[in-house]
C-alpha cells in the first residue's frame, strides 16, 4: 500500500509539475524549456492561410470550362509542379494585392518565363483563404478573385 501511495504521489507531482512548465514556457521569450516542450504550441499556429492560384480560361486555341489551376494545364509551363512556380504565383499574388504596379509587372515577367509559349493567356488571379484544420475535415476554401486577365486584348 505504501508503494501504491509513493506512485500515486509522484503521479501527481509529474502532472503538476508538467502543467506548471508549460505554464512558464508560455510567458518565456522562446517559447518552450529545453527538452520539454509547451503544449501551448498549437496557438501559435496561424488559424487562416492565404495562398494565390492562378485559374486558366484559355490558352490559345483551348479554352477550359471550368477554369483549371495553371500547374493542372498541360505544357503551358515548363515544371508546372516546381516550387519556382509555385512561389512566383505567390509574389505575383501579393503584389497584385497590395497595389504595387512594379512589383505585379516583375513578378507576372518572371512567371511568363515559365511559360512554354508566348500564346494568348486568359486567366483569373484567385486568393484562397481557409484554416488548415477545417480543410483536412473537408471545409470549403474562399476562393477570391483578385484580377482578371483582360479578355479583348494579349497578356497583361
Amino acid at each position: 500500500m505504501k508503494k501504491y501511495r509513493r506512485l500515486q504521489t509522484a503521479l501527481a507531482a509529474l502532472v503538476v509539475g508538467t502543467f506548471a512548465l508549460g505554464l512558464v514556457s508560455a510567458v518565456r521569450p522562446g517559447g518552450e524549456i529545453y527538452p520539454f516542450a509547451s503544449w501551448f504550441l498549437f496557438s501559435l499556429v496561424p488559424q487562416r492561410v492565404t495562398s494565390y492560384e492562378i485559374r486558366v480560361h484559355a490558352w490559345g486555341e483551348r479554352e477550359f470550362d471550368p477554369p483549371k489551376p495553371l500547374i493542372e494545364v498541360g505544357g503551358l509551363v515548363r515544371s508546372p509542379q516546381s516550387s519556382l512556380v509555385y512561389q512566383l504565383v505567390q509574389r505575383f499574388g501579393r503584389a497584385v494585392e497590395s497595389g504595387n504596379q512594379a512589383d505585379r509587372d516583375n513578378a507576372w515577367r518572371l512567371l511568363q518565363a515559365t511559360f512554354s509559349s508566348s500564346v494568348d493567356l486568359r486567366y483569373d488571379l484567385v486568393k484562397l483563404s481557409y484554416d488548415p484544420m477545417e480543410r483536412a475535415r473537408g471545409a470549403r476554401i474562399e476562393r477570391t478573385v483578385l484580377e482578371a486577365s483582360d479578355r479583348d486584348r494579349k497578356n497583361p
